[in-house]
């Protein structure tokens, strides 16, 4: 893996020399870099190089989250600040769903990653208190807002957006939030749903979670 990494790099390097106003390529350096570094070194690079671009790419700052999500570089209070600053004036509602997937990194990571004792325990007290809930209640609806008031989202923007809501509030359990995502969900993501069973079963989830959602089967 680090062997192919680092010919990724040679390339990556030569395509962002290339085409540097191309956001993708530099999501894939972000990405790449996850798999190579061992820390800040060289990344503060790429983002300012995404920021140039000046294109509004949620798939870009999904990596960007990724990178400084706890499991990999950074921290739960780096991850939600980055994401808290990528949904400030966000340029449609599909980029709201950056904040969704920090609260399902802060989960797994807690949940199942995390080896200080109690740290499981902890996650599942705050997401039962009244404030957690209030704050991914606030999100969704100012997705449903800007979604309904907003500019219109790309297919891959809707797909990105609506598998995070719908898995959001499948582990923080809202039944009435999950169907209106899932009524919009053609096909499900292998991230998040891979987070609760095996990417195979992935559809089997959805049909059980529609089943109970009351929506007819797709």
């Amino acid at each position: 893996m680090i062997e192919m990494a680092a010919k990724a790099s040679e390339v990556l390097e030569k395509a962002a020399a290339s085409t540097p106003g191309d956001s993708a390529v530099h999501a894939f350096r972000i990405r790449n870099r996850m798999l190579t570094s061992a820390g800040e070194e060289g990344i503060e690079t790429f983002e300012r190089d995404l920021r140039q671009t000046g294109e509004a790419n949620v798939l870009a700052e999904m990596a960007r989250l990724n990178y400084w999500a706890p499991k990999w570089y950074g921290s739960v209070e780096e991850m939600h600040a980055r994401a808290d600053d990528m949904t400030a004036d966000p340029p449609n509602a599909a980029f709201l769903a950056l904040k969704a997937r920090a609260f399902i990194e802060e989960w797994l990571y807690e949940s199942g990653m995390n080896d200080e004792d109690g740290a499981a325990a902890a996650m599942k007290a705050r997401a039962a208190t009244p404030e957690f809930k209030s704050a991914l209640a606030a999100l969704d609806d100012r997705f449903h807002s800007l979604a309904g008031s907003g500019p219109a989202l790309s297919p891959a923007e809707g797909h990105f957006a609506r598998n995070q809501f719908a898995f959001l509030f499948t582990t923080f359990i809202n039944k009435d939030r999950v169907a209106r995502h899932l009524a919009e969900l053609q096909h499900p993501a292998a991230t998040p749903w891979g987070y609760a069973a095996d990417t195979g079963r992935n559809p089997h989830l959805i049909a059980q979670l529609r089943k109970e959602c009351g929506l007819p089967r797709r």
